[in-house]
């Protein structure tokens, strides 16, 4: 059986199975029931206190000058503590007497001279927040839609229906958008037909192959980067090394820097860097983010005229000497010396594109007393012939397969 109702709490249409329900669901039932208990302690309160039903507002109006918390919360109709939270605030104005606080009627009559604008709830939330359409996404990040929903789902990005039409939280939408239109390096990047053209793969050998082993990729409106790195190491082109780090030949062949500027980057700025294998590797990200800053920057605008500012010297004042000269003195090498000197930041002259310090200082630095200064060991290289000179008198190591 199925009957129209009208339900008693909401006034709801509603189709009913049976004769008796009169509510549309169990809430609105809960509801009606709490409400009919509310009006039944609140006639058994009026009915046992009879002086309360007196209209306090109205003696109030007629007769007080200066009101309590309480008192001033019923001449205008709201909760106690909202008076007590306006009160904190400054908006009403009261003297805290021992034991009481009493308001000046006057006082709460002025607020209503000059009231400020009213402003609703729902206007001070638009101006909170902002939001994008999905034209104004496909404009702006030139993607298509169907790929905007797969990345709002990616990212759990909230929706907001109005009518027909559906916004997005522009917030959200520019952080995990901004690799759609972020600038990239094609260098450490492969498409699919450089992948198909350079390995001899078919289109689907080539999806197989990232997908298989989950290569990391670019996105940027229909074309796909991959990351070039991960592919030659799984294609044996790069010796086995983290596609997170670069070698130093790598750096050299991309930025065209000396090892010398290289190690200046890594040093100065403290880049991730370790040993591995006979490689040293650099970490990529930090790296190309240094590189990036310095570009952007003035700084070799600034190195220039630091440089012109310098005297221009073409002969070797008396009393400095250059980096192999030291070397030979203090029997070190002269990688020692440039790591040396750069920790102590000892002043250097530039003269004809080589580094010359004052012999005083260098004396200074590099003192003989060995427990001071410890010269470090050369050891001998790993061949054959040289291993078992080094080894001298001992016996050789025997080696089994």
């Amino acid at each position: 059986m199925e009957i129209q109702k009208r339900c008693k709490y909401c006034g709801r249409s509603f189709i009913a199975h049976k004769m008796t329900t009169i509510y549309c669901s169990p809430s609105c039932n809960n509801k009606d029931y709490k409400r009919a208990i509310r009006q039944k302690q609140i006639a058994d309160y009026c009915e046992a206190h009879p002086e309360d039903k007196e209209d306090t507002p109205k003696d109030v109006l007629h007769g007080k000058a200066f009101l309590t918390p309480r008192e001033a919360a019923k001449l205008l109709g709201i909760g106690k503590s909202s008076v007590y939270r306006e009160l904190a605030s400054g908006l009403i104005k009261a003297v805290q007497m021992k034991g009481k606080t009493l308001i000046r009627r006057a006082d709460i009559e002025r607020l209503f001279d000059n009231p400020p604008a009213y402003q609703s709830h729902s206007e001070k939330k638009q101006e909170k927040r902002e939001y994008y359409t999905f034209r104004q996404i496909m404009e702006k990040f030139k993607c298509s839609k169907k790929a905007i929903m797969t990345r709002v789902e990616k990212y759990n990005i909230p929706k907001v229906y109005q009518g027909r039409n559906c916004f997005f939280d522009r917030a959200l939408v520019d952080v995990h958008f901004a690799q759609l239109i972020a600038d990239i390096d094609l260098r450490d990047y492969y498409t699919i037909p450089q992948l198909e053209e350079k390995y001899k793969m078919s289109h689907a050998a080539v999806l197989s192959f990232v997908t298989r082993n989950k290569i990391p990729r670019i996105t940027q409106g229909r074309t796909v980067y991959y990351s070039r790195a991960h592919i030659d190491t799984l294609k044996g082109e790069r010796e086995s090394i983290d596609p997170n780090y670069y070698t130093y030949a790598e750096v050299m062949e991309k930025y065209h820097f000396s090892k010398d500027q290289i190690s200046y980057y890594v040093h100065n700025y403290e880049i991730d860097n370790h040993k591995q294998g006979r490689f040293t590797v650099i970490n990529r990200k930090e790296f190309d983010r240094i590189i990036k800053e310095r570009m952007e920057t003035n700084s070799l605008e600034k190195e220039k005229e630091r440089r012109a500012k310098l005297p221009k010297l073409s002969a070797i004042p008396e009393g400095y000497i250059s980096v192999a000269q030291i070397a030979e003195k203090y029997g070190v090498t002269p990688k020692h010396v440039q790591a040396k000197t750069r920790e102590a930041k000892t002043p250097k002259l530039v003269i004809k594109h080589l580094n010359y310090y004052n012999e005083a200082a260098i004396e200074q630095l590099f003192n003989r007393d060995p427990e001071k200064f410890e010269v470090p060991k050369r050891l001998p290289n790993a061949s054959r012939s040289r291993f078992i000179t080094f080894m001298g008198e001992q016996e050789r190591p025997t080696f089994q397969r």
